[in-house]
């Protein structure tokens, strides 16, 4: 296998290269905006903790993902709430550009919290499977080896979770124009 040493782990740059990949991860994990920053804080302690342990057989992106998988799933068990739409605003509001109308920012966060709400409820398993092949830094082959598993079972979970995805979202938006009608 492919032996890094401790001292080429080189954390700040991993850090400043996933910082954005594995907030959005979190986020997608939790479905909480400060539990995300919770996970993502925590991953990165574990991270600096379990580098002298890292014996380079997965790329180090790959290997930090994995850490936040595990320690977002780890907070949103403690947790065990989901944000109410008023904290989710506030939070988002946060992170959106100033040049944006409240009403596309409160569009965006509408849009944003019906679809963690969406993500919530699928199976874990096929969850995991969508929210770590959509950050586009990982391959299937890098997700099953997180969970011992094959790459067509990943591709097989996240297609599976799409469906299910696109039938609840359409049928959200069914009954928002029903409601408006």
């Amino acid at each position: 296998m492919n032996q890094q040493p401790q001292s080429t782990l080189d954390l700040a740059a991993l850090f400043e290269q996933h910082q954005h990949g594995l907030l959005g991860l979190a986020l997608r994990i939790t479905g909480d905006f400060a539990l995300a920053e919770d996970a993502l804080q925590e991953t990165f302690l574990c991270a600096h903790a379990g580098a002298r342990s890292f014996r380079g057989e997965a790329r180090p992106g790959t290997w930090l993902y994995r850490i936040a998988v595990r320690e977002s799933l780890r907070v949103r068990s403690r947790a065990r709430r989901v944000t109410s739409l008023n904290q989710a605003i506030s939070r988002v509001s946060a992170y959106q550009k100033a040049e944006h109308s409240p009403m596309d920012r409160l569009a965006w966060v509408e849009t944003t919290w019906e679809l963690l709400r969406a993500l919530e409820s699928l199976p874990e398993d096929q969850r995991l499977a969508l929210v770590l092949l959509s950050t586009r830094e990982l391959t299937a082959e890098d997700v099953g080896a997180m969970f011992g598993i094959a790459a067509g079972t990943v591709y097989t979970r996240a297609f599976r979770a799409r469906l299910k995805l696109r039938s609840m979202l359409r049928g959200a938006n069914t009954l928002d124009s029903e409601v408006e009608s």
